[in-house]
């Protein structure tokens, strides 16, 4: 399993669900973007 740790949340507050999957999946695409392959995310 791997863990996406979402850099652009602060550590110590709480987030809705709808926030965190936004952050996290726009994490995913810049990621695969500059990446160009998933596997090195």
């Amino acid at each position: 399993m791997k863990y996406l740790k979402i850099h652009t949340l602060d550590a110590g507050q709480w987030y809705d669900r709808d926030t965190i999957l936004l952050h996290a999946a726009f994490q995913v695409l810049t990621g695969f973007s500059t990446c160009g392959r998933s596997s090195d995310l």
